[in-house]
């Protein structure tokens, strides 16, 4: 199984993968998070379970969510939320997600 997640920095946010890409920065949230789900998606399209852990500013866990691989080659990835995690309500600068 791989794992993604998108964490907070001192300025901006990081995506790091299990997969050996290379970490990738992003100045706002929102582009983390789009990039993130889109790894996690390409990583199980190629029949690799992959966990997308997102994390608010302050380090505490904002979603979690399990993309699984295509039940067909024709069908896109599943991605699903893990239950208990509770998404934060947008912030200013339109984050759903990371605050």
């Amino acid at each position: 199984m791989h794992t993604v997640v998108v964490e907070p920095l001192a300025v901006g946010w990081r995506v790091a993968a299990s997969a050996d890409i290379g970490d990738q920065y992003f100045l706002s949230g929102k582009s983390a998070e789009r990039s993130a789900r889109h790894l996690a998606q390409q990583l199980a399209t190629v029949g690799e379970l992959t966990e997308l852990t997102l994390r608010l500013r302050g380090g505490a866990l904002a979603a979690r969510y399990l993309c699984l691989p295509p039940a067909r080659p024709t069908e896109p990835p599943v991605m699903i939320e893990t239950p208990g995690v509770r998404r934060t309500v947008p912030n200013a600068d339109g984050d759903p997600a990371i605050a």
